[in-house]
């Protein structure tokens, strides 16, 4: 001090020891050096808030060298930056730092982007497939009444049942019976050659009535019949 006036601060460091002199403890330094290997040995994983915390301790330590500082930043970032940042061998701490912080910044603005775009692509088909099925389903309604086309086909299996089961002009002639087996048992024909002394009327009466042509009786035809024959 010179003519009661207070040396001049012409630097930074002169202005920290000035200010750690006057506000701070003695063991400052101790502190700030035991809480920065603390931080380096934790793994932070941001590196933004890492390198927050990292550059106020370093306030507090004006003696080291710029080796030393860049040393102790790069031992608390993590793996993937750590790697990056030994390859650049920076030279002071502020670029370092700079680097780091870019690259941080860009990875998670990437991230961001990538979320984003994830997001949109998600809700864009969803949207589409719900108007493709609004489509189709208006498409279906319009293309195909399930009513009518039920009625259709019913009518188209009532129309094959009745020309199935519809009897032919020759059973018409013999009493409106199907020309299936029944058709071929009763034959008139056939009935009358195996049945001596039955006249045609009476045949022809009891094929009509549904009855056996041997003996009359119904629930049975003649191949089946064990009575005698009955003749009028």
């Amino acid at each position: 001090m010179a003519s009661g006036r207070a040396n001049a601060i012409t630097t930074w460091a002169q202005f920290a020891k000035a200010v750690k002199a006057h506000f701070l403890p003695m063991d400052t330094e101790r502190w700030a050096m035991q809480q920065r290997e603390r931080i380096t040995g934790s793994a932070i994983k941001d590196v933004a808030a890492y390198t927050a915390r990292y550059a106020e301790l370093d306030m507090l330590l004006p003696g080291e060298t710029e080796l030393s500082r860049v040393m102790a930043y790069e031992r608390g970032l993590p793996e993937h930056y750590r790697v990056k940042c030994a390859e650049r061998r920076f030279s002071t701490l502020i670029e370092a730092t700079t680097a780091m912080l870019a690259a941080w910044n860009a990875r998670e603005n990437a991230r961001g982007a990538h979320a984003a775009l994830g997001n949109t692509e998600t809700a864009v088909p969803s949207d589409a497939a719900a108007a493709s099925s609004s489509s189709s389903s208006s498409s279906s309604s319009v293309a195909s009444d399930p009513l009518s086309d039920l009625r259709a086909q019913v009518a188209q299996l009532t129309a094959m049942m009745s020309e199935r089961f519809q009897p032919s002009g020759r059973d018409r002639g013999r009493g409106g019976r199907s020309g299936g087996r029944s058709g071929q048992r009763e034959g008139a024909p056939r009935a009358r050659s195996r049945t001596p002394g039955l006249s045609d009327e009476l045949a022809k009466a009891r094929i009509k009535a549904g009855q056996c042509i041997k003996c009359g009786q119904e629930g049975h035809y003649k191949v089946d019949c064990t009575n005698e024959a009955k003749l009028n």
